[in-house]
């Protein structure tokens, strides 16, 4: 038997940051004017997929989760973009063809997974499915919506796995609004310097951080190696001192001959 899930009211929610339209396009593959409509939703491609992988995994019956990311009021507009960059899917709850309900073990999985994935991310609405019922928002759905996800820019995304269509919708009423899918831009890769990461953390105006050279092993001496007294070695070096010395008194010798001569 499933839990039932307890709600207390939370604190007010802090203001939207202002953000201006070209800064929230950095980043972003999102071309033309700012939006006019109250609420513009924006989902990355991998959210997208998410979904979309989501929904076709079952076609007779109806799933759904939570979309994470971040919601800002345009600056000098009336308009809030809610940018909605991860789907986190409740595999735990219950669907029907008709019905979809999300249970306490759902939100304990979709909670879990994103303290662990998106922990940084706002909870900025939810999503599911509605298998060959075309996209719209029930009244259970717009219950759900004013219930739950109560904010007036919270989104509420519907896909038919059937046809391939999606929508969003926003705020208590589930207001229809434009649904902008955008692939986010990776940052550009950085061309080594041929001068090493000295000259490439200068170019940036970074501390260089430059790796020591690495140091060959040094060949230890001969001497420190020892030589055991009585070895082939030992005797070796012992008869080519005793040579060396006969030769320096012969040598010696001789030449005290010449001088005396």
């Amino acid at each position: 038997m499933s839990r039932m899930v307890s709600w207390q009211d939370l604190d007010p929610p802090e203001p939207l940051a202002d953000l201006r339209w070209e800064e929230f396009r950095r980043g972003r593959q999102v071309d033309g004017p700012p939006p006019t409509a109250p609420v513009a939703a924006f989902v990355s491609q991998t959210a997208l997929d998410a979904m979309r992988d989501h929904a076709t995994s079952s076609p007779g019956a109806e799933v759904g989760g939570i979309l994470c990311g971040q919601a800002y009021r345009l600056e000098g507009t009336a308009c809030v973009v809610v940018d909605a960059s991860t789907a986190i899917p409740a595999l735990a709850a219950d669907g029907t063809p008709v019905h979809l309900q999300f249970t306490a073990e759902a939100w304990d999985h979709v909670f879990a997974e994103r303290s662990r994935a998106a922990a940084d991310l706002e909870i900025v609405g939810w999503y599911h499915t509605h298998p060959g019922l075309g996209v719209f928002l029930s009244r259970t759905d717009r219950h759900t919506q004013a219930a739950f996800f109560g904010q007036e820019w919270n989104l509420a995304v519907v896909l038919d796995p059937h046809s391939g269509d999606i929508g969003a919708f926003f705020g208590p009423e589930g207001v229809a609004t434009a649904f902008i899918p955008y692939a986010a831009i990776a940052p550009a890769p950085q061309t080594p310097s041929p001068l090493g990461p000295l000259s490439t953390a200068l170019a940036l105006g970074q501390p260089a951080s430059v790796p020591a050279p690495a140091l060959e092993p040094t060949r230890p001496a001969l001497g420190a190696r020892g030589i055991r007294p009585g070895s082939p070695l030992a005797r070796m070096l012992l008869t080519a001192a005793g040579l060396f010395a006969a030769g320096v008194v012969i040598l010696a010798i001789e030449g005290r001959g010449r001088t005396q001569a």
